[in-house]
């Protein structure tokens, strides 16, 4: 422990722990507990943990359908589900089509000659006499 007088408590005493510094023998006993160990020791010191260990949750229910398996109830009938499928899959393909995906603009044509203006290139009409 430790006493201090700090100036914003008006002096008055606080008593504080001192931090000791990491130590780590701990970890040289158990090197030397696992390294002076028997085989046999070692076997029986696993044993009795591993009882310990519980069983998967899964197992407590064995009844249990796997999700491929299970009947599901559904509100349409299968003629239906199919057509729905149908219409999704027609719609995914032709919104990963190459025409989806870039944006056409507008040509612009010159008001003078009527030729397309190509890009942000200053167009000179060579029909004016300018």
């Amino acid at each position: 422990m430790h006493v201090t007088f700090p100036k914003f408590k008006m002096g008055e005493e606080v008593v504080r722990e001192i931090a000791e510094p990491a130590s780590y023998g701990y970890v040289e006993q158990i090197k030397q507990l696992l390294f002076t160990m028997t085989k046999q020791d070692r076997e029986t010191i696993t044993e009795k943990y591993k009882a310990k260990i519980p069983e998967p949750l899964t197992n407590q229910f064995p009844a249990w359908a796997s999700k491929d398996t299970a009947n599901i109830p559904c509100f349409m009938t299968e003629h239906e589900q199919l057509e729905l499928q149908h219409q999704g899959q027609k719609r995914s393909t032709s919104a990963t089509g190459p025409s989806s995906k870039r944006r056409k603009t507008a040509e612009k044509n010159c008001s003078k000659c009527n030729q397309r203006i190509m890009g942000r290139q200053k167009h000179r009409c060579s029909n004016s006499s300018s």
